[in-house]
């Protein structure tokens, strides 16, 4: 028993204390407008396909146009903002080497 407790003494004493500064956080990664507006296109543009792609099962045919008008809108939009992260990606490489 009095080994441990002059283990646990010396080990107390030898063991440096933690610094405050190693406890904080990582800063938070920001995105640029052009992240965001790239993901919100490639999120409304997927929904978009999804429902018109569903529309275009319909019987009647207004509904089944209407789909497939839908379906279109909705991929050319999500592929918009593929595009647009895509560019957003080499712009941001561009201002990392200038800058």
């Amino acid at each position: 028993m009095r080994l441990v407790l002059v283990l646990a003494l010396v080990t107390a004493l030898l063991v440096p204390p933690a610094r405050a500064d190693e406890d904080k956080p990582p800063p938070p990664h920001r995105h640029s407008a052009m992240w965001y507006g790239g993901w919100s296109y490639v999120g409304v543009g997927g929904v978009a396909t999804l429902l018109g792609v569903a529309l275009t099962t319909r019987d009647d045919s207004a509904s089944s146009t209407a789909g497939w008008v839908l379906a279109g809108v909705g991929t050319a939009t999500w592929v918009a903002g593929a595009l647009l992260l895509r560019f957003g990606e080499k712009r941001a490489a561009v201002l990392r080497r200038r800058y």
